[in-house]
């Protein structure tokens, strides 16, 4: 930006000089998509886009030749308030949202049994639905993920103290972070 001052003119003019084109990374010409995950439906979720939807996005877009999807933040949030719904207001930026998670797909991957019978019509509803009901699909997940935990841990103790073990400190620190927010 510059301001260009003549002597036979009172009035400054404000120049903008830019280049012929726009900046083009390593890689330029590649087409890519943007969107919200949880923006995503399908028959399967539970009325938000979850990891399923998008590894089920893939192929399609990898068919029409996109290069990339681009998504928006992924961290967790705070599951005391789940209409706080805004990506960009993380409570961390370690660990994942919940809500995001594919319940069924969890318990088929480590052989475990949901044995909350889910209410169709209201899973219905949510899929349905043009907005995002964040309190009721959380609701939902959160029964959801303590039932599966439930049994995870009973037969699955070692594995737990493994992934503990690991990660122990950062998760006892954001799980006293949820459950003094929770209270």
């Amino acid at each position: 930006y510059y301001t260009l001052s003549l002597p036979d003119y009172p009035q400054p003019y404000r120049l903008i000089i830019t280049p012929r084109t726009a900046y083009q990374p390593d890689g330029a010409g590649k087409t890519g998509l943007a969107l919200q995950l949880y923006s995503l439906k399908s028959q399967k979720n539970w009325g938000i886009g979850d990891f399923v939807d998008l590894a089920d996005l893939m192929p399609i877009c990898a068919k029409y030749q996109i290069d990339f999807i681009g998504i928006n933040p992924l961290h967790a949030l705070f599951t005391s308030q789940p209409s706080f719904a805004s990506p960009y207001s993380p409570s961390s930026r370690i660990w994942l949202n919940p809500i995001y998670l594919n319940i069924p797909l969890i318990a088929q991957l480590l052989n475990l049994k949901l044995s909350v019978s889910w209410d169709n019509d209201a899973l219905e509803e949510l899929r349905s639905s043009n907005l995002i009901n964040y309190t009721q699909v959380w609701k939902l997940k959160q029964h959801a993920l303590s039932d599966l935990f439930d049994e995870f841990e009973q037969h699955n103790q070692s594995e737990f103290e493994s992934y503990l073990k690991k990660h122990g400190d950062q998760l006892i620190g954001f799980a006293l972070f949820e459950a003094l927010d929770n209270h």
